[in-house]
């Protein structure tokens, strides 16, 4: 295992709900519960920096005025596509 980290282990609890909702998911898609698990972490993860950063664009503009806003809007697809 040179230059590798090993994997970590995580306990959590489920609501039987939730525990039920996630067994079906990981078998209607044909992988394990950890998988599932660590694809909506990783799915989380991702959306919340979008998120984080969203609110930093829109504290830029609350400071800095709309002029700055007009000008971000003719490039915000752009910045889409590598979110």
């Amino acid at each position: 295992m040179s230059g590798s980290v090993a994997p970590k282990k995580v306990i959590s609890d489920f609501p039987p709900r939730l525990y039920a909702e996630t067994e079906a998911a990981a078998k209607e898609l044909g992988m394990s519960r950890s998988e599932l698990m660590r694809r909506a972490m990783r799915y989380f993860l991702r959306h919340r920096q979008k998120a984080k950063l969203a609110r930093s664009i829109e504290d830029y503009f609350a400071r800095h005025g709309e002029s700055e806003r007009a000008l971000t809007n003719e490039f915000i697809h752009a910045d889409a596509e590598t979110l």
